[in-house]
């Protein structure tokens, strides 16, 4: 045998000496890691669904998602293989292939768990992109998509390259050199909280300048303020990392690797809250009656103040409607109804924020009002009688633009 195989063996066996052999921690992996892959399969459909149903095109936010879930599917999958490989239990428990398995498939599992960090990430930043179609926010998210590509490089790197030779990760009794493995992963971590972090506050400078109502402005908070659950995750994955014990493998990764795939799993679904706007909606229709759903004055133009533009939050950047030539036409609600007086403005000036530019839906619960004055005008033919037209009346009111 070979001395190094057998100073590793007899080493191991007083190490197992010292453990409780009956502790078991494969379910737990099993089943956190499996429930957030169906949450986050849920809520992808739900995000996919919600655009196809007002015919809205899938945009680099909505594919980057559907690649991050396929990321997290793989790594549940290198979770199970791992489980079914000795990963939950102690090393003592483990045979030696089990112990020579496992860390293969952890090769395999941490650069799609890398790269589903990336494209989620990539992702939010994305959909800000295109929510918030203002110079400062384009360029917000062009410098966090570079940090976030930068995070990714050498991480990649790192995780192939951190033993040599490169068989000593999985055949640790070879003669060689490892990077401090919980080194790594910690710092992997802190890198990957703190850009959480960044991506999280992206935004919310810019919903604070919203000219809106200050209920609007708290709604909208809390949306993406859900993207905070990531955060959290991200911490917990690393408190439960610190507990890493290299000469208890097997044991000790177990829960860093449950945690990965919830990470994972609350990253794709706080990326897709904003985008359910609605389908939020359109249930709040199925299940309220109408008449509290009219009373809140929700999507209804009948609500627009007068001589007001209606801006609508969740897309790709402006449409106006003046490069269609279409006019907007509103009832006043200062003359009675019978007189059939409508407005028109003087330039037609509504625009619309929506997803992809191809649709009138939004992907958020928000209208910002933006005032003007217009001009009304009125004109009024009478018919007598018999058929012949009578006197005409016209009524023309002025107001002046800011």
């Amino acid at each position: 045998m070979d001395p190094y195989l057998s100073a590793y063996l007899d080493a191991a066996a007083k190490i197992a000496a010292t453990q409780d052999l009956s502790e078991d921690r494969r379910a737990s992996t099993r089943n956190l890691s499996l429930v957030f892959l169906a949450l986050a399969l849920v809520f992808v459909v739900l995000r996919l669904w919600a655009r196809f149903k007002h015919s809205q095109k899938y945009g680099m936010d909505d594919w980057l998602i559907v690649v991050s879930l396929v990321l997290l599917g793989g790594s549940v999958a290198c979770t199970i293989v791992a489980i079914n490989n000795g990963v939950g239990l102690h090393s003592g428990a483990l045979t030696l292939e089990q112990g020579m398995t496992f860390p293969k498939v952890l090769l395999v599992n941490q650069p799609l768990y890398i790269t589903a960090i990336l494209t989620i990430k990539i992702s939010i930043v994305s959909m800000y992109y295109r929510i918030f179609p203002v110079r400062s926010m384009k360029l917000g998210a062009y410098i966090m998509s570079v940090i976030t590509v930068l995070w990714w490089i050498p991480l990649m790197i790192l995780t192939q390259t951190h033993c040599l030779p490169h068989k000593k990760l999985y055949m640790p009794w070879v003669p060689g050199h490892c990077v401090n493995e919980q080194a790594l992963i910690l710092a992997l971590s802190i890198t990957s909280i703190f850009t959480d972090v960044a991506i999280l506050w992206l935004p919310l400078p810019h919903v604070w300048r919203l000219q809106t109502t200050m209920s609007q402005k708290i709604s909208l908070f809390i949306i993406f303020l859900l993207g905070s659950f990531v955060v959290f995750t991200s911490v917990y994955r690393f408190t439960r990392y610190i507990n890493f014990t290299p000469t208890d493998y097997s044991y000790t990764i177990a829960p860093g690797m449950a945690w990965n795939n919830v990470e994972l799993g609350s990253g794709i679904i706080s990326a897709c809250f904003p985008t359910l706007g609605p389908l939020l909606k359109k249930l709040l229709n199925t299940i309220l009656p109408s008449a509290i759903i009219h009373k809140s004055g929700k999507g209804m133009p009948r609500n627009t103040p007068k001589g007001s533009d209606l801006v609508t939050i969740g897309g790709s950047g402006a449409k106006s409607n003046l490069r269609s030539k279409m006019h907007s036409w509103t009832e006043l609600d200062d003359f009675p109804k019978n007189d059939g007086v409508t407005t028109e403005a003087t330039e037609a000036r509504t625009h619309q924020y929506h997803n992809g530019g191809d649709g009138g839906c939004n992907q958020l619960p928000l209208k910002i009002i933006r005032r003007y004055d217009i001009t009304y005008s009125e004109e009024r033919l009478q018919q007598s009688r018999d058929g012949e037209k009578g006197p005409s009346s016209r009524l023309e009111i002025y107001g002046k633009r800011p």
